[in-house]
């Protein structure tokens, strides 16, 4: 089984976390931001997900608000796992090891600027292994909810 699924039996290596974007907005073709990732690693991710936004007529949206992809500057990163809109106009992000003051600010601007968003909830993580991002906080809650 390890054979099979090692990552030098695929194409591409996995993308695991692929799938964790953010749509911003309500209706058929909300606003996409696309994450500033904070690990090198995670690059490729910001690449398919533009190409994905920008080609796939399935996947059609008002545009990019934010573009990681082209966000390469140290310490200005913002992880989709931490950014949940609530409402057209709410919008709750996390404060994480992974998406930085900066990085934060910056999705602000752009929202405020080209959305209905007008409202940013922020809210600080703990610096725990099992907090890396906001939606983990959530599973975790429901989890021992359950």
């Amino acid at each position: 089984m390890s054979r099979t699924l090692n990552e030098s039996s695929y194409s591409l290596p996995p993308l695991p976390n692929l799938f964790l974007y953010p749509r911003l907005g309500d209706g058929d073709q909300p606003d996409v931001m696309i994450g500033s990732m904070r690990f090198h690693a995670r690059w490729t991710e910001e690449l398919i997900m533009k190409a994905l936004f920008t080609s796939h007529p399935k996947l059609s949206n008002q545009g990019i608000v934010y573009d990681g992809s082209v966000e390469r500057r140290l310490n200005h990163t913002l992880e989709g796992g931490d950014v949940h809109p609530l409402r057209e106009d709410v919008l709750l992000i996390g404060f994480s090891e992974r998406s930085s003051p900066a990085g934060i600010d910056s999705l602000a601007t752009l929202l405020f600027e080209k959305t209905q968003v007008t409202n940013l909830i922020v809210v600080v993580m703990p610096q725990e292994a099992t907090a890396i991002h906001l939606d983990m906080i959530f599973t975790t809650s429901i989890a021992s909810c359950a």
